[in-house]
């Protein structure tokens, strides 16, 4: 996948524009969220610190790809779907735990590992898009359960006891619908999101858990954000893009030249994160990739092309958010290409050798990405009444 090099060439840009504004409602029903440039935008503006965790290589923890990420009781979760095929486990400071991702038919083994969720407890759901099996695990990775359904889903999270599927836009024997809702017991209990054109259209994180409480669903080819309620859902923000947004509700356009058409229309990208004060994502407008950061409590609105002024690290595709940080990836091929400019160019780097030095001396080509904790500030007003 390119996105991640074309997300690191957006945000090494000299010039950086970006909309400082405020979000605008309309009936107080909906905040529109306008995505238009206008200013400057650095990581500093929401983010007072940055460390590193490197996780644990070993015979058992060869991670590729970080396709989705958790983190629970001082405990990384990180699903490799495409190359490790498996759920690794980590504790807070990269140490391997276990792993889930057994090949084969048997309880707790799996034709297909492709996404996972956990409970507020830590039990782990993995859902098998392949057998369209859940198995259930305890927070030590102890096999338990499993659920057999009869349907394909690219995302699942838990909610008020209730199993949330996303299915991306593939029809289904329960209809043309994009979430499909189970108890735990595995029995349907709702079908939504309708919509008249199946396309299999795949994407990495579709459903975000924003704290405990709630549920954000977020479609790719979307221009609105909805989330859950115990009686249905509604409308939390609506995307004003530049461009044209793309709905698949629609049947107006050619499955065959989809590429095509997603190329010509604006819509979210898969670095989407949110917690309870802000939400960012990168998003692709008017055939540019941009970052959109969201003060969901000052209202303060940063969109365009991002720096990192903090540290010469690549600022990091996001995988995971909670009420006081984020968390991104960085590949060890990254941090190997920046170090080798720092030592080929001259540029006098003192701090930032401490920095590799202290967190990458033992970064090599095949070492497993690195995860990026960036500490969130309270608020981006924070940064603007310290200047």
């Amino acid at each position: 996948m390119n996105l991640f090099n074309n997300f690191k060439t957006a945000l090494l840009l000299l010039i950086i524009s970006v909309s400082s504004c405020n979000v605008r409602t309309e009936n107080d029903a909906y905040q529109k969220i306008p995505l238009v440039q206008n200013g400057s935008f650095l990581v500093s503006d929401f983010v007072f610190s940055i460390e590193h965790v490197q996780l644990q290589l070993s015979h058992e923890s060869m991670v590729g790809n970080i396709d989705k990420l958790k983190v629970h009781d001082n405990k990384f979760f990180v699903l490799d779907r495409e190359i490790a095929q498996a759920l690794f486990v980590f504790d807070i400071t990269g140490e391997f735990l276990f792993k889930l991702g057994q090949f084969g038919n048997g309880p707790g083994e799996f034709s297909e590992v492709t996404t996972f969720c956990l409970d507020e407890s830590g039990r782990i759901y993995v859902y098998d898009a392949d057998s369209y099996q859940l198995s259930i695990f305890n927070e030590k990775g102890r096999f338990e359960r499993s659920l057999k359904f009869d349907f394909h889903a690219i995302d699942i999270e838990i909610l008020r006891d209730e199993i949330y599927f996303y299915t991306g836009y593939a029809e289904t024997v329960h209809g043309k619908y994009n979430i499909i809702r189970s108890n735990l017991d595995g029995d349907i209990v709702s079908k939504d999101f309708p919509f008249s054109t199946p396309v299999y259209f795949e994407s990495s994180w579709n459903l975000h858990k924003i704290g405990d409480n709630s549920l954000r669903l977020v479609q790719s080819l979307d221009s609105k954000l909805h989330s859950f309620e115990a009686e249905g859902s509604e409308i939390s923000y609506q995307l004003d893009f530049v461009g044209e947004s793309m709905n698949l509700t629609d049947s107006t356009y050619d499955v065959m030249n989809l590429e095509e058409q997603l190329n010509k229309h604006s819509r979210v990208l898969d670095s989407y994160v949110e917690n309870t004060n802000y939400l960012y994502f990168l998003f692709f407008d008017a055939y540019e990739t941009l970052s959109c950061f969201y003060d969901k409590v000052s209202r303060e609105l940063r969109v365009g092309a991002l720096r990192n002024d903090l540290e010469w690290v690549p600022f990091s595709p996001m995988v995971f958010a909670d009420h006081n940080k984020l968390v991104g990836t960085v590949m060890a091929q990254d941090i190997i290409r920046t170090r080798q400019y720092f030592e080929s160019s001259g540029v006098e780097y003192k701090d930032e050798k401490n920095v590799f030095d202290h967190y990458f001396q033992n970064v090599k080509i095949d070492s497993n990405p690195i995860l990026t904790i960036y500490h969130l500030r309270e608020n981006i007003k924070q940064k603007l009444d310290n200047k």
